[in-house]
């Protein structure tokens, strides 16, 4: 398929050349100039990436912003085979999962030390965006769901649940890695100098889209159930109960899928296989009830031309109602729907959640991203697409870093009492399913956008 015309480059990138190194087990710890105690509450962010790749956000003006609140704390973990390759020897010699664990691992040294800088170990919210949403999501499943966690709320930025595969499909990628880098054995894998490994991890992927095993907008490698550290699917473990009860607060932008749809996509049967490829055992006949779901009445071309992010686009290029069905159906399947399950677990679990729909700057996935991180002390959020420039809205970027620090402070996004007015965020309740949604030029309460057929039918079936 095509690329897409905002992200050049397959779906595997190339990343045997880069920045990024195995030796990452580092976090960054930011303190207010002048705090207003010696025991702060601190916000932990998790950076997302897809789990091949990122690197920690930068929060100075977050840091900023709360007047001497808070403490923030961006951790690192491993990425793609050397954190989340899987298969039965992995799992065998106990390590699946090892970026999960990273994480973990990170918060518990928080909790041990933060006190060392200022911070209250009682106090600590994670948080994450894409991936590292999805890693705050299982940091919440881990084990089961924990009583006493190494934090006590969490914060999710359009937390990406990508697929969990069963486990023939589990060994196959793990065959895939030991051809590709001519290893027999986990043993000779550990021997590998780090570039080899990557090299390998990186021709698998390869192989694995030629062979329909992977599809495009996802990244092959991932978490995976394990029955150790995770039991479950996420969908399963949160709608069962099995999960650390804390407050949430929730956020997603309003087109999730877009940038991880290839435009080449143009017919009705490469619809189906994609869906098929991606959901690997879920049958022909509830994937047409799916894409049911999504009516060419309505999502067509026109739905996409009339968004704000595509007349906003230099460049005009073809979509096709194939492409449009098919951004929506991953979309809401990845990170829209999970959003309110989330939610939903949390209030039924007696836990106080707030959730937002974004549909301001690029409204694509990560929107939100570039009002909240900067090392430029009140950056606005402007943003590009390719050669397309988003403005950013210094006010609204001010109000965002007020709710995330309310919540890190008070477990409210309304109690902050910082320089910033922000309009009410109401909890989000079985009664009135209330949502914030923030727009360029104006944020209103709305009901909740996922709590709807699409997102019933997608949670049944058994793939979140």
């Amino acid at each position: 398929m095509n690329n897409s015309p905002w992200i050049p480059g397959s779906t595997a990138p190339n990343n045997t050349e880069s920045y990024e190194s195995e030796d990452c087990l580092l976090l960054d710890v930011l303190v207010p100039s002048q705090p207003v105690s010696t025991r702060l509450p601190v916000l932990v962010n998790i950076h997302g990436g897809g789990y091949v790749a990122g690197v920690p956000v930068e929060g100075d003006a977050f840091v900023h912003q709360a007047q001497g609140q808070i403490i923030f704390v961006a951790i690192q973990y491993r990425l793609g085979a050397f954190g989340f390759l899987a298969g039965d020897e992995i799992q065998a010699s106990g390590v699946a999962n090892a970026g999960l664990l990273d994480q973990r691992e990170s918060l518990n040294w928080v909790q041990r030390n933060i006190r060392h800088f200022g911070g209250d170990p009682d106090k600590i919210t994670i948080m994450g965006g894409s991936a590292g949403g999805g890693s705050v999501s299982i940091q919440m499943l881990l084990y089961g769901g924990q009583e006493a966690p190494p934090f006590r709320a969490a914060i999710f930025e359009y937390a990406w649940w990508s697929p969990m595969y069963n486990r023939t499909w589990v060994s196959k990628q793990y065959q895939r890695v030991l051809e590709s880098s001519s290893c027999a054995n986990l043993s000779c894998l550990r021997g590998l100098s780090a570039a080899a490994l990557n090299n390998a991890a990186w021709r698998a992927w390869q192989n694995a889209l030629k062979e329909a095993e992977t599809i495009y907008g996802l990244f092959y490698y991932g978490p995976t159930i394990d029955n150790d550290a995770v039991l479950d699917l996420p969908a399963r473990q949160f709608k069962a109960g099995n999960f650390t009860k804390v407050p949430v607060l929730v956020d997603r932008d309003m087109f999730e899928g877009p940038y991880f749809t290839s435009v080449g996509l143009s017919t009705q049967d490469q619809l189906f296989a994609d869906l098929k490829d991606m959901w690997q055992s879920v049958p022909h006949s509830v994937i047409e009830k799916v894409v049911g779901l999504y009516p060419t009445s309505v999502y067509n071309g026109s739905l996409i031309k009339s968004a704000g992010w595509f007349k906003a686009l230099t460049g005009a290029y073809n979509v096709s109602t194939p492409y449009v069905q098919r951004q929506a159906v991953f979309g809401a399947s990845v990170v829209e729907c999970p959003s309110t399950i989330i939610v939903q677990a949390s209030i039924d679990a007696g836990q106080k959640a707030f959730k937002m729909v974004f549909e301001a700057g690029t409204q694509l996935h990560g929107a939100t991203a570039s009002y909240l991180w900067s090392k430029d002390i009140g950056f606005d959020g402007t943003s590009t697409i390719g050669t397309t420039l988003f403005r950013g809205n210094a006010t609204l970027a001010c109000a965002l870093r007020e709710y995330v620090a309310a919540f890190a402070i008070n477990l409210d996004p309304n109690s902050a009492n910082l320089s910033t007015s922000v309009p009410y965020w109401p909890e989000f309740t079985n009664q009135s399913r209330q949502i914030l949604h923030i727009q360029d030029n104006q944020t209103r309460l709305a009901y909740d956008f996922d709590s709807n057929e699409q997102c019933s039918i997608l949670g049944s079936l058994g793939t979140l």
